[in-house]
């Protein structure tokens, strides 16, 4: 990871909420699309995690109204990847990444621990173009993705640790 950032972006008021939400992606990704800061992985408890993914889409709609957000679980990522294959239309689920400006995962950790290598790979290729592209790509996770090392096909760790990490406190 380029950068790790530590801070406490879940408060009790939605004011300031929004304010430490502001303040941590604006650390993190001031630019959405900056190489350096895609992937934005964002670490923290299953209780904290359960707010991030709509602090992350309400800051960033604040900071670029049009965004196109698409926000998926990990295990709903993987099922529609799977799906498309066993059913044949592999071409229509990569189409709906090209209308996006970011795609949000959470629940990330599914993807690494749970997902065949053949899902593992297909998504690692998507969220390369993705970055490639200048769509900004958020993963949120339990556990810091180096915890996971030995578990991730080495490529899918490469792209995920290419980024910025923010733990959430």
């Amino acid at each position: 990871m380029k950068d790790t950032v530590n801070t406490d972006i879940l408060k009790r008021t939605d004011t300031i909420v929004k304010a430490d939400a502001r303040h941590t992606f604006d650390t993190v990704a001031a630019a959405l699309g900056a190489d350096q800061h895609n992937p934005l992985v964002v670490v923290g408890t299953e209780e904290r995690m359960a707010h991030v993914g709509d602090i992350v889409k309400r800051e960033c709609l604040t900071i670029t109204p049009n965004l196109v957000i698409l926000e998926k679980i990990g295990q709903e990522l993987v099922q529609a990847y799977t799906d498309s294959v066993t059913y044949g239309y592999v071409a229509d689920f990569m189409e709906t990444f090209v209308k996006i400006d970011m795609l949000l995962v959470s629940e990330f950790d599914y993807v690494v621990c749970e997902a065949d290598e053949l899902s593992q790979q297909a998504l690692k290729r998507l969220f390369e173009a993705l970055i490639r592209n200048q769509r900004q790509v958020v993963f949120t996770m339990t556990k810091e993705p180096s915890t996971y090392e030995a578990l991730a096909l080495p490529e899918l760790y490469e792209v995920v640790n290419s980024g910025a990490l923010v733990i959430v406190k």
